[in-house]
C-alpha cells in the first residue's frame, strides 16, 4: 500500500510561473494530472506538497524536494510513499505500479539514472534516513539522489523508450515543445 506524493512546492523559477497551474491541452493543470496517475497507478491516497492548491506547506522552507518529502510524511499510514515531480506530464501509470509491484516495507525503488519517481519506504524515511540528510550543513548535499543513497534504493532497469516519458518540463522551452509534440500518456 502505498501513499501518492506530488512535489509542487518548488519556486518555478526557472518556468517563471508556477508549474502546477500550467493547464494541459484537455484543459487540466500539471498538478490534477500528477494526482491523476497516482490514482490510477493505485494510490491508497494522495498528497500534495506545497503551499497552493491545497497542499501541504513545508515545516523547512527553501531546501527542495526533501522538505516536501519531510512536510508530508507525518500521519502517512501507508508503507510506502511514491513520490513524482508536478513537471512531469508524461508519466504514465504503469511505470509508477512498476515501482510499487511486490515492494516490502523496507525497500525503496526507483529507476537506474532517475531520482524521481521513486517509491520511498515510510519506515525507513521515520527511522531518520531523512532527517540525517536534512541536517546536512551544505545545501548540495541535501539532494533527492543523497536520500536515496542513505536509504539504499534499489534501482530498476528502465528501457530508453519508458526513459523518455521521465522528462521534467522546467522551462518555458520545455513547456512549449511539449505542448507542440507531445499527447499526455
Amino acid at each position: 500500500m502505498f501513499t501518492g506524493v506530488v512535489l509542487a512546492g518548488g519556486a518555478s523559477k526557472r518556468m517563471g510561473t508556477d508549474k502546477a497551474r500550467l493547464r494541459l491541452a484537455d484543459g487540466s493543470t500539471l498538478l490534477q494530472q500528477a494526482c491523476a496517475v497516482l490514482q490510477r497507478a493505485g494510490a491508497a491516497e494522495v498528497l500534495v506538497s506545497g503551499q497552493g492548491a491545497g497542499g501541504i506547506a513545508d515545516r523547512r522552507p527553501g531546501i527542495g524536494p526533501l522538505g516536501g518529502i519531510d512536510a508530508v510524511l507525518d500521519g502517512v499510514k501507508s508503507t510506502h510513499l511514491l513520490v513524482i515531480p508536478v513537471d512531469m506530464p508524461r508519466l504514465p501509470p504503469r511505470l509508477l505500479q512498476g515501482l510499487a509491484t511486490e515492494a516490502g516495507g523496507q525497500t525503496s525503488r526507483c529507476f537506474a539514472r532517475f531520482a524521481l519517481p521513486a517509491l520511498l519506504s515510510v519506515q525507513q524515511l521515520r527511522e531518520g534516513a531523512l532527517q540525517a540528510i536534512l541536517d546536512l550543513g551544505e545545501a548540495r548535499k541535501r539532494s533527492v539522489h543523497a536520500l536515496l543513497d542513505a536509504l539504499r534504493c534499489e534501482r530498476l532497469p528502465i528501457s530508453d523508450a519508458d526513459a523518455a516519458l521521465l522528462v521534467n518540463l522546467n522551462t518555458r522551452q520545455d513547456w512549449q515543445g511539449f505542448q507542440e509534440h507531445s499527447h499526455v500518456a
